[in-house]
């Protein structure tokens, strides 16, 4: 070693010429962060795709020491106990006669309030199928989705949706995936990023909308855009007409529609519902059947909207 030593004096002194070596440096950053004095400051705080990210590491491991069974009703479990520790800490539900006063929704804190259907989403994905037919294939999730970063995460889960009132103009954006959105959406053209593909999803009103769009459009902009940013894939990119044979790959993803892998998100938040009601005390069934109620109103309206003639007043009210 001291020989060593004495060689890389004598070569780098003296005026003579230097060898550069490659020298591994560890960086530590010291961040100042305001410890929170409330539980509505602590939740105000939180940053979802992060949650979602911690969830992700949770399951798989889980999955892969106690089945994937396990792995589920833990992931459900920890949504209805946040749903309790919420209520009781910052909505201040006490006692039965509060029972309409449960919020599912996180209406006091903005962060939390798409929580449930990342837990929603990923309940129905792939990671946590208990009908595995390619088991190679559920390894590499495990593997791709314990690397990705939070925002590509929380994307290949839920994907986003995004509304066009034509290829140049974005008109809506974070639609949640149901029939509504597309009826509400405020815009003909859709693009839906699920991570590992694009969907640019024409609706029945945008029949005189040329597709795909042109090379300069905004909207090629965009998926250009996504495809350069996106890690370890290249996005596969599908335009489609609504009533076509491709419209189903954009259709399967609108996982909050009963219809796309299972269980509708209304079913899942009764279902939630109930079991937070048990935790606190509460009997939720009278709620439950008010919130089926409300959704089954809202089906009835959006099915009523997308039947209607392009030229009528429901159409038009719908796209105000």
């Amino acid at each position: 070693d001291d020989d060593d030593d004495e060689e890389e004096e004598e070569e780098g002194g003296g005026g003579g010429s230097c060898e550069w070596q490659a020298v591994r440096v560890l960086r530590v950053v010291t961040v100042k962060i305001e410890v929170a004095r409330t539980y509505r400051g602590l939740y105000q705080s939180v940053d979802v795709g992060v949650v979602v990210s911690m969830l992700t590491h949770q399951v798989v491991h889980s999955s892969l020491h106690s089945g994937i069974q396990e792995a589920r009703l833990l992931l459900k479990d920890w949504l209805v106990r946040l749903f309790v520790c919420y209520n009781q800490n910052v909505n201040g539900i006490s006692d039965q006669s509060q029972a309409c006063q449960v919020d599912f929704s996180f209406f006091k804190v903005e962060p939390l309030q798409h929580v449930a259907r990342y837990v929603f989403a990923m309940l129905k994905h792939e990671l946590l199928s208990l009908d595995h037919k390619n088991p190679d294939q559920h390894v590499h999730l495990q593997c791709l989705f314990t690397s990705l970063a939070s925002d590509f995460l929380s994307k290949a889960f839920y994907p986003s949706l995004t509304a066009f009132s034509d290829a140049d103009a974005v008109q809506a954006q974070d639609l949640f995936l149901d029939q509504m959105s597309l009826t509400y959406g405020k815009g003909p053209i859709f693009l839906l990023d699920c991570f590992t593909g694009l969907f640019v999803f024409y609706s029945q009103y945008a029949v005189d909308l040329e597709m795909p769009p042109h090379k300069d459009s905004h909207i090629r902009k965009v998926l250009s855009k996504i495809k350069k940013s996106t890690p370890f894939l290249t996005p596969k990119v599908v335009f489609c007409r609504h009533g076509t044979g491709d419209a189903r790959y954009f259709e399967q993803h609108l996982l909050e529609e009963e219809d796309v892998m299972g269980f509708s998100f209304k079913q899942f938040m009764s279902s939630v519902m109930k079991d937070v009601g048990a935790e606190i005390g509460i009997p939720m069934e009278a709620e439950v059947a008010k919130l089926e109620a409300q959704q089954a109103a809202k089906e009835i309206e959006t099915t009523e909207c997308a039947a209607a003639p392009q030229g009528s007043g429901t159409l038009n009210a719908a796209a105000s």
